[in-house]
């Protein structure tokens, strides 16, 4: 299990992120399959309150949460 990249944040890492400086975009993405040293992984929390530096779009391209059937089934 990956944990968030957030110094002192012990939650499991939920989503990607990448800084992609020639388009000026801060992208967040579903977690990797696997572990990107170019990339940081986000919790749940911190993904959704990071915001991109000034005069930098933020990109959230995460698959939408899928509610679950009533009754479970």
């Amino acid at each position: 299990m990956r944990i968030c990249a957030k110094l002192g944040c012990g939650e499991p890492a939920a989503a990607t992120a990448a800084l992609r400086y020639r388009d000026r975009v801060l992208w967040i993405g579903d977690l990797l399959p696997a572990r990107d040293p170019n990339l940081f992984d986000l919790c749940l929390g911190h993904a959704a309150r990071t915001t991109a530096p000034y005069g930098w779009r933020r990109v959230d391209g995460r698959t939408p949460a899928v509610p679950a059937a009533p009754g479970g089934a």
